[in-house]
């Protein structure tokens, strides 16, 4: 059973993981999602999950098949080796500072907005594999391309349960519509919320869009900007070789920002910056 688990676990989560030189290989991910996954089997015309039910966590079809419904109108139907779920957790991972909601100014409790936006049941008996945000994150954490896949993956099912007339996924979209880039980052934690505020109106972002392949920024070259990235993948190079990746949430581009706002207190000119390192979109990304 384990074996077809292993064999079955080849879903658009982990495509192109194991890619670049920093990736855990693939063989190694499949193990290790495994191995940190609840599995649970359901009987034919149970229901997993509810509209508008509080949740954070994905699955993966083992065995069997389900159906999707929204306002009760079937959508699909999930097979072998497909997912769902995938937009509770993506959610989750770009809000994943509860305090997000709070430095929104909106009042919103966190449980009341990662609402399941559709229906599942099972048209015969299943197994499924669940994978919670706090079981998923450390790996997330540690593997961009993932954390890539989830959010391109919970976006695009997003946007379509908005299109068949999902209230909890319209409410959902509006929300992260409107979260600051820098809110993603962290880079708050533990500061006053009216600060935070004040802080975003302030500082616009001026979103950048670049194709797989293109460069974003030039190892040697001046620099004083932070990049966020929204969504895709950025890859970092040293003289060429590539030392790490940046997913939806990361950043980049501090060094030389604190670099520059360091030399004008000083009131000294500003100078090139070091060796640094070069990045590029290894997909197409947003920062």
């Amino acid at each position: 059973h384990k074996k077809k688990m292993f064999d079955l676990l080849d879903s658009p989560l982990l495509e192109n993981v194991g890619q670049g030189e920093s990736s855990i290989g693939r063989s190694e991910m499949r193990s290790e999602l495994i191995a940190i996954a609840k599995t649970s089997r359901f009987r034919a015309g149970d229901r997993v999950v509810s509209a508008g039910s509080i949740g954070d966590s994905m699955f993966f079809v083992s065995e069997g098949s389900l159906e999707v419904r929204i306002n009760g109108v079937w959508q699909h139907t999930l097979a072998e080796g497909e997912c769902f779920g995938e937009v509770a957790l993506a959610t989750a991972r770009i809000l994943r500072e509860r305090e997000t909601l709070e430095l929104l100014g909106h009042g919103i409790s966190f449980d009341t907005v990662i609402r399941r936006t559709a229906d599942v049941d099972c048209v015969e008996d299943a197994v499924l594999l669940e994978w919670s945000v706090d079981a998923l994150s450390p790996l997330l954490d540690r593997v961009p391309r993932l954390e890539c896949n989830l959010q391109r993956l919970g976006l695009d099912k997003l946007q379509q349960s908005v299109a068949s007339g999902s209230a909890p996924g319209r409410a959902l979209l509006d929300l992260i519509s409107h979260v600051h880039p820098l809110l993603l980052t962290g880079l708050f934690k533990g500061v006053d919320p009216a600060r935070v505020v004040d802080a975003c109106a302030i500082l616009a972002a001026a979103p950048v869009r670049r194709p797989a392949g293109a460069g974003v920024v030039r190892q040697g070259c001046v620099g004083e900007t932070l990049f966020v990235v929204v969504s895709g993948l950025v890859s970092c190079r040293d003289r060429g070789r590539e030392v790490c990746q940046f997913g939806p949430g990361r950043f980049f581009g501090e060094l030389c920002l604190c670099a520059k706002v360091m030399l004008r207190r000083r009131f000294l000119p500003p100078s090139p910056p070091g060796p640094g390192g070069a990045a590029g979109a290894a997909s197409d990304a947003a920062v």
